[in-house]
């Protein structure tokens, strides 16, 4: 299974050279929030939609395995009775197995990589 986070391309570079990323989501860090949001592949499109519709900076979906994480995943209620992953913890940057840019459409909806959906 793979989980995924949608971040920053600025914030994961940063990460990627430090080996940890310790942002939450959108302008909160992990030690603001207490976990790091993550989504099943199904849940990406709408969180980007409800989170980044209005982000102009650029944007990268990271896919994450769960089994290399060093922090435990808890699969909790996202406030609307919808389940997603929170990592509770860096996410050491050895369990992000990929890197997408995250483009937007014509009418500027982000969409998910052509990678993930063939």
């Amino acid at each position: 299974m793979r989980i995924f986070h949608i971040a920053d391309a600025h914030d994961w570079t940063v990460a990627a050279a430090s080996g940890s990323y310790e942002r939450s989501s959108r302008d909160l860090s992990l030690a603001e929030q207490g976990f790091i949001h993550a989504s099943r592949l199904d849940q990406v499109e709408s969180v980007a939609q409800a989170i980044y519709a209005d982000y102009r900076g650029s944007l990268v979906l990271l896919t994450i395995d769960p089994t290399r994480l060093t922090p435990p995943v808890v699969v909790e209620d996202g406030g609307t009775g919808e389940l997603f992953p929170h990592i509770y913890g860096p996410i050491n940057v050895d369990a992000v197995t990929a890197v997408h840019e995250l483009r937007r459409d014509p009418v500027g909806r982000l969409v998910l990589p052509r990678a993930l959906t063939d």
